[in-house]
């Protein structure tokens, strides 16, 4: 899986790293995991750094991951999402964060872990931190 994450402040915080290239699959299964997933809390934020990572997927699959909020036997937890990007990850994030807010899910493209940081309201330095400890 080109994902690693981490879930700090108490199951209210998941740190994702992606890296190399990532299928309609890998994000398939990556979000069913996180559902499954005790140690993730209900109402939880994500900040997830894509700058990494191809995404090889399509819009409709796009589409088809944020469908995901609606389902009643694969519905996430994450209320919020903060999305690092970069250029060729942007389209694909705004087309998923279009989708998912009439699930009630806010998600924000950012293109600096700074103020991605302030909007979640995380110290960056402790992010920083988590993403540095799954690198080994």
């Amino acid at each position: 899986m080109p994902c690693k994450y981490e879930i700090a402040m108490d199951g209210m915080l998941v740190v994702e790293r992606w890296t190399g290239t990532v299928t309609h699959d890998e994000l398939m299964t990556h979000k069913k995991n996180q559902v499954r997933d005790p140690s993730i809390k209900a109402g939880a934020s994500v900040l997830s750094d894509c700058t990494r990572a191809v995404f090889s997927i399509s819009l409709d699959a796009v589409n088809e991951l944020a469908d995901m909020e609606t389902d009643a036997h694969n519905k996430t937890k994450i209320r919020r999402y903060a999305f690092l990007v970069n250029d060729d990850v942007y389209n694909r994030a705004q087309q998923f964060a279009r989708r998912v807010e009439n699930y009630g899910v806010i998600v924000i493209p950012f293109n600096s872990l700074d103020i991605a940081c302030t909007w979640l309201g995380i110290d960056k330095l402790k992010v920083r931190d988590l993403m540095d400890s799954d690198e080994g």
